[in-house]
């Protein structure tokens, strides 16, 4: 997806070119295609919950169009400082914390050390380190602007263009193909 800021309706949703065939290349490989996201706009009141799930069955349903899908969508909704109690609260799930990269490789039977994260911040770099996953770093999104830092702080976190070329990085390693659970 392009970065949009907060996006609230599925029709503000908008895929990034050759997303679902990245997705599907990766899939066909053995790996299992999950979302981890930071959702803060539920805790902020901008997005009710209800309706984060249909952005994200839009999604799925564009995705599938494009001949792929996601395998599991884990969502953090909490802010520290803004919204009501519950959501507004320090929890272990919302990036950069590891929580929900933890909860997705226990509950999916997955291996840490032959999983990936394709992420756009460094929340997403550090929280996919901090669970023992390998991160790469899209200049899509948030990530042109996040590139410097990250290469700063995270010099072997790769940084490519976009989501195909991670996925192209990810299949060109070594011991890259095969299911990973």
């Amino acid at each position: 997806m392009r970065e949009r800021g907060f996006i609230t309706r599925p029709s503000e949703l908008v895929l990034m070119p050759n997303a679902s065939r990245a997705i599907r290349a990766l899939r066909r490989a053995g790996y299992l295609a999950v979302l981890v996201t930071n959702q803060s706009a539920v805790a902020r009141g901008l997005l009710p919950s209800e309706e984060l799930s249909r952005i994200h069955a839009e999604l799925v349903r564009r995705l599938r169009r494009g001949g792929s899908d996601l395998d599991a969508i884990y969502v953090c909704p909490h802010h520290p400082d803004e919204g009501q109690p519950p959501l507004r609260r320090r929890c272990r799930c919302r990036k950069p914390a590891p929580g929900l990269f933890r909860r997705a490789l226990r509950e999916l039977g997955l291996d840490a050390s032959t999983s990936w994260c394709i992420g756009d911040g460094m929340r997403d770099v550090v929280a996919a380190e901090r669970a023992g996953v390998r991160a790469i770093l899209v200049r899509t999104g948030h990530g042109k602007s996040e590139e410097p830092r990250v290469a700063r702080l995270h010099p072997r976190t790769p940084i490519v263009a976009d989501l195909a070329a991670a996925a192209r990085l990810i299949l060109a390693r070594p011991h890259s193909a095969g299911p990973r659970r």
